[in-house]
């Protein structure tokens, strides 16, 4: 195994331990012990070493910045809630009524084919987040609170939580983003 570039060695899978992980656990694998003779790793560049962005702080209700929050994550829910839709509808058998296929479907050995339902009400709770979201920035920005726009959100919201009811979440992982919502 000396041969191999570390990159390698890092992702092989290592034998079981005394006990497996359950299910949705991780497992602490040691990381592999590198050879002595290799050169240590470079000095990080100077691009790396930035702090991480934050947003600024003590923004003005009125700040510009919340239009386009607004606006940023309104077209992100969109755009998944559509794709969340899609996904979904390409889950059923080509015989069902509303089975709809994906214009650029994913091979059918992909954890994208096989767990499609799942990806799609995973996208569909991701576009109920964005929308939130964009609603609060929103409402923070004039300082009041639109009902009309949350109402949209309830239903919304009611219309998410019955796809994944209806999936009969098995897994507690599904459970656990049933009850997020």
């Amino acid at each position: 195994m000396d041969d191999y570039p570390e990159k390698f060695i890092r992702h092989q899978a290592q034998p079981p331990n005394r006990s497996e992980p359950e299910e949705g656990e991780l497992r602490d694998d040691p990381a592999p012990p590198v050879p002595p003779s290799r050169p240590p790793p470079p000095a990080p560049s100077p691009l790396h070493s930035l702090p991480i962005q934050r947003p600024r702080k003590n923004l003005q209700r009125g700040d510009p910045i919340f239009h386009e929050l607004n606006e940023r994550y309104h077209n992100y829910g969109r755009m998944l809630k559509y794709s969340g839709d899609a996904r979904h509808w390409s889950t059923f058998s080509p015989q069902h009524k509303e089975y709809r296929p994906l214009p650029n479907p994913p091979p059918p050995n992909s954890p994208y084919h096989k767990h499609g339902a799942l990806i799609a009400r995973l996208e569909l709770l991701d576009a109920l987040i964005c929308f939130t979201y964009s609603i609060w920035s929103t409402d923070y920005s004039k300082d009041a609170c639109i009902t009309g726009s949350w109402q949209t959100e309830e239903a919304f919201l009611n219309w998410t939580k019955n796809k994944w009811t209806a999936e009969n979440a098995s897994s507690e992982r599904e459970r656990a983003f049933l009850g997020l919502m």
